[in-house]
């Protein structure tokens, strides 16, 4: 038991030597050259400003595409059956999807896929779905959103 409380002093010694000789303690004791170092920085950070592209609305590619389907007047329930599993199965076919969502909600379906690579060829896709569940009126509404760098094939 005597050993344990000389075990904790030379801890506690060790601990005080490395902050003795560490960069803070470093810092604190050339206070000339930390003072230079961050005038360095700051002036390196002004000097990078003009340089930095600034934009209200950014562009950025999330390699998502929404499909939003409305259907007036149908339950949720309609619109699971004839709408959104539909497009499930269409979009599930297709190479590159990664991950597929969907939520039907009164009146109108949205799903939702996760590419890994943007699918040219997904509102063509899309737009033929025809299911025996679902009016045929329904395919004129389709509303497929890409992101901006989607290049489609016709």
């Amino acid at each position: 038991m005597s050993d344990e409380p000389s075990e904790d002093k030379s801890l506690m010694q060790r601990a005080r030597g490395l902050m003795e000789t560490g960069p803070l303690a470093w810092m604190a004791n050339n206070h000339v050259a930390s003072n230079l170092l961050m005038a360095v920085l700051i002036a390196g950070g002004l000097m990078a400003l003009p340089t930095i592209r600034q934009e209200v609305f950014p562009e950025f590619d999330l390699d998502m595409v929404t499909i939003a389907v409305p259907y007036p007047g149908a339950s949720p329930e309609e619109v699971e059956q004839g709408v959104v599993l539909s497009v499930e199965e269409a979009v599930r076919g297709l190479d590159g999807v990664k991950e597929v969502r969907a939520v039907a909600s009164e009146g109108a379906g949205v799903v939702t896929v996760e590419l890994l690579l943007i699918a040219c060829c997904l509102t063509s896709r899309v737009r033929s779905i025809e299911s025996p569940r679902s009016p045929r009126t329904l395919s004129a509404q389709w509303s497929v959103w890409l992101p901006s760098s989607a290049a489609c094939c016709h």
